[in-house]
């Protein structure tokens, strides 16, 4: 977390407090059509690419040492994707992402990422 913190990535902190961040991420996946984030761009600024692995690196080890946290580590994982652009491990930020969603009853949304988006760019990267 702390080379996070030394890149000017924002803290992950527990969800309660990113309330609002999530509300602007669910809201902008709402009206994204799945189409738009098949062509997004790919990133090619290297900064952007360490970050996202950087990130399902945390991810990983968050699930054995502090899953509270998972859900904010995939809401920035996947803000940065949404921001930059995609790289190959950017259907992880989906997949993520799509997990906290499942976990905080929002299933509809949940699944939306879960099968169109993550699969088909698995594919697309691969």
């Amino acid at each position: 977390m702390r080379i996070l913190d030394d890149i000017g990535e924002p803290a992950v902190e527990p969800l309660g407090e990113l309330s609002n961040q999530i509300r602007k991420m669910d809201e902008m996946l709402q009206i994204t059509t799945d189409e738009s984030i098949y062509n997004m761009e790919l990133c090619t600024e290297k900064r952007h690419v360490v970050c996202q692995k950087l990130y399902a690196n945390l991810l990983l080890v968050l699930a054995f040492v502090e899953p509270a946290l998972i859900g904010s580590a995939s809401l920035h994982m996947l803000t940065n994707v949404m921001s930059f652009g995609l790289t190959p491990i950017s259907p992880l930020a989906f997949a993520y992402y799509g997990g906290t969603l499942a976990a905080t009853g929002q299933y509809e949304l949940a699944c939306r990422l879960g099968t169109r988006n993550c699969i088909c760019m698995y594919f697309w990267f691969a």
